[in-house]
Formats: C-alpha cells, structure tokens, sequence
C-alpha cells in the first residue's frame, strides 16, 4: 500500500488598508525643530520656543527651518504608500519682502536638534514644495511631492529644510512660527498624511489530502 500525499497550498488573501490617516503633533519631549541663522553661525535654538525663516530684519541673516517627524518612521518601514502630506505651521508673525517665495526641501542627512548650527546644518535638495507669502495663524503647506518619496524609498527621512527662495536678496522677507517646544500644544508643527498600503501575511500550507492505494 502506497502513501500517496497531495498538498493543497492556500494563499492568505492580501489585505489593504485604504485611507489610513495619520496626524502627527510632537512635542519638547520628542519634537525636532530647530532654526540656525548665518548671523549667528556657532548658535543653537533647538530648545527654542520659535523658529525663523527668511532674512532676519534684526541681524540681516539668513535664517532657515528643520523639522523631523520621527514618528513617521514606523510606518515608512511598513511599506505604506503616501497619497497626502500637509504640513501646518503655526505663523505668529510675517514681515514682507516685494517677491517672497519659500521652498520645503527634503533634508539628506542626519542632524540633532540640540547641536544643528548655521555652521554645521544638513545638507538638503531635491525639488522643493514651494509656497509664497504666508499669513498668520494656522498655515498648510502641500508636501506631498516630498513625503512620498520617504515612502517609495527614492530618498531617506531626515525631515524638511524650510527657506527662503531667494536668501541672496537683501530685500527677501521672514516669517516666524511656533516650534514644538511652544507651550501650546495646538500652535506645535503638525504633519496630517494620509496612506495607503497592503499587509500580504505568508502563504500558508492549508489541507493535507492522504488516499491510500
């Protein structure tokens, strides 16, 4: 008598996740922000309860932004896909400059809030979000063209590098908004991202047929 044994080999169906939303609001404990300021190369405000972008009407520096989500990085190893990024500042105050434009930038390096300086910022690039004026109070900026690409993998998550278009202008305006270390919890950066994805479980061995001969 022969032992003849067929496998049935049952696919664990893949499933999707549509329209996952995700809101991501930091605060001191573990927000990452930070500006630096050309004026003040050797300076740190990664403590600091503002950030600045533009050229500063003080000092004549250049002043730029970075923010990190952190917690964004457990779903990027998830494998999902981004179908939308809002990046919303708190903006408390804007000084005008005749031609104004400021870009996002995906930052391409690591760096740490309490030591990122003028003199020892991350290097940035990419095709930057650009937006132009902003206005006080409650700011959104489109960055889903940068987001994305943290999440098919064509750049690493090092967060956003917010500057002024055109820094060489003495006549370039600024604008300042909360960090994460602001006391308000409403006023913190917040990114709003919306994903998409599929979790696919292994295949797994489903019946053993036996029919003996």
């Amino acid at each position: 008598m022969r032992l003849l044994i067929t496998l049935t080999l049952v696919l664990v169906p893949t499933f999707y996740a549509y329209g996952l939303g995700v809101e991501l609001q930091p605060g001191p404990s573990d927000g990452k922000d930070a500006f630096v300021n050309s004026a003040n190369p050797g300076n740190n405000s990664g403590d600091h309860f503002h950030m600045y972008v533009g050229r500063s009407t003080d000092t004549g520096g250049t002043l730029r932004a970075f923010i990190e989500f952190t917690g964004l990085d457990p779903y990027i190893a998830d494998g999902y896909e981004c179908t939308e990024a809002v990046l919303e500042l708190s903006i408390f105050a804007v000084n005008s400059g005749p031609t104004d434009e400021y870009g996002v930038y995906r930052v391409e390096e690591d760096w740490a809030e309490d030591t990122v300086t003028w003199d020892d910022q991350p290097a940035f690039g990419g095709t930057p979000v650009t937006f132009g004026e902003p206005y006080p109070g409650d700011y959104p900026i489109d960055v889903t063209a940068v987001v994305a690409e943290w999440f098919d993998g064509t750049a690493d998550h090092y967060g956003f590098c917010i500057k002024h278009e055109d820094e060489a202008s003495e006549d370039s305006g600024n604008f300042g908004c909360s960090s994460s270390d602001d006391g308000a919890a409403d006023n913190r950066p917040k990114l709003t991202v919306t994903l998409t994805g599929a979790t696919v479980e292994p295949a797994s061995l489903g019946r053993s047929k036996a029919a003996f001969r």
